[in-house]
């Protein structure tokens, strides 16, 4: 059985759209910076793209991490959010799940709910129960760009992962659509 990591690793191309695509449409919008190198001259949310982009989803998951901290409400949510999604990339579960525990479920409006479930599914799917993270992914039909993007991803991988794969390469053309 392969991790999320390990299948993404395997498509970089798709997966720096994927993450500039998941970043944009979740923080809906910052400066644009210049320069080529993380941090000289943009906001912190480009940083974390950045490095995701360069295949860094621990620095990105800190980068994410470090905004939570001074943000409050919806904005400090979608932070812990993307933290936890790039740490649970990079294999990190601990802190995935440590990241992840900072978010109050009982308190999220629907955006943020589906981005929870979705959340969820992606640390089930990283502990090794496919099965269970597709259920969770199944219901979810209508949502926002940046959560159609994971599910897809993760529905892919789920799939694959449960040794299916035309579910999965049915679920990674879907993505490639959004892409």
């Amino acid at each position: 059985m392969e991790s999320s990591a390990l299948l993404l690793s395997r498509r970089p191309f798709k997966l720096t759209a994927l993450c500039g695509l998941i970043t944009a449409l979740a923080l809906l919008g910052g400066c644009a910076g210049s320069g080529t190198s993380p941090g000289r001259g943009q906001a912190p949310a480009q940083v974390a793209e950045q490095l995701a982009n360069n295949g860094d989803y621990s620095g990105a998951a800190a980068r994410y991490l470090q905004q939570a901290q001074g943000a409050r409400g919806s904005e400090a949510t979608d932070y812990l959010i993307q933290a936890s999604h790039y740490y649970a990339l990079a294999g990190q579960a601990d802190q995935a799940k440590q990241t992840a525990a900072r978010i109050n479920p009982a308190t999220l409006a629907p955006p943020h709910a589906i981005a929870w479930t979705i959340l969820q599914a992606h640390l089930t799917l990283l502990r090794g129960d496919p099965q269970q993270a597709q259920q969770m992914l199944a219901d979810i039909r209508s949502v926002p760009g940046s959560s159609a993007t994971w599910i897809w991803l993760l529905r892919a991988d789920a799939a694959a992962a449960l040794g299916d794969p035309l579910r999965s390469l049915r679920a990674r053309v879907e993505l490639d659509r959004l892409l």
